[in-house]
């Protein structure tokens, strides 16, 4: 009986290992967990103000989240929810691994509005790992894929007038009673007065 349960494990083991075995699309449950606490350590590295790490954030978790959407029926893209969000392009799910996908995606959304480079590193260590899991080419097919989605959203992100608020002038408080003044310790001056000129997120 032991022999035979043996010999029962080896052949789906060997069966596991065919050529036709569709890659798999989820290996690493925590992955986004992971994105994040690389996004994370970017932030707080570079120092970014609250308002600002707002939209750090958000821009490459709807990158990730885009990805996830031709996978699960019961998930809609955020084309018309968001106000002008692109409609992305169409893929082919068969072979997509979504670790690498879904890392790609993020990683390149995040890296292009932070400065530090955790998320590369982050990135070239998870692609490494999947890669002795699973292989190059299904590797290098799931993030051609990721990266297509990024490289849509970071065109829409790139139309929400961010870039040209740090141009703007700043904010000047004035000497009125009712008006807005540096407190202590540092006496900073008014954060992100035009923040209210980017695009918002909902119509």
């Amino acid at each position: 009986m032991k022999i035979q349960t043996a010999l029962a494990g080896v052949l789906l083991l060997l069966a596991s290992c065919g050529k036709n075995t569709p890659t798999p699309r989820i290996l690493d449950e925590d992955i986004l967990f992971k994105c994040q606490a690389a996004i994370d350590e970017c932030i707080i590295y570079d120092h970014f103000p609250p308002l600002q790490a707002s939209r750090n954030y958000v821009y490459p978790h709807i990158a990730a989240y885009e990805v996830l959407v031709p996978f699960f029926p019961e998930y809609r893209s955020l084309q018309g929810q968001l106000n002008g969000f692109p409609v992305l392009p169409k893929q082919d799910t068969a072979g997509i691994n979504l670790d690498a996908a879904v890392t790609a995606a993020f990683q390149k959304t995040g890296s292009a509005l932070v400065y530090s480079r955790y998320l590369d590193t982050f990135r070239m260590k998870t692609l490494a790992a999947l890669e002795a899991q699973i292989g190059k080419k299904a590797v290098e097919r799931s993030v051609a894929y990721g990266e297509r989605i990024a490289d849509s959203v970071l065109a829409w992100a790139g139309r929400d007038n961010f870039r040209q608020t740090r141009n703007a002038p700043q904010h000047n408080p004035g000497n009125q009673p009712a008006s807005w003044q540096p407190t202590t310790p540092d006496f900073l001056r008014g954060t992100e007065p035009h923040w209210g000129t980017l695009r918002s997120m909902l119509f």
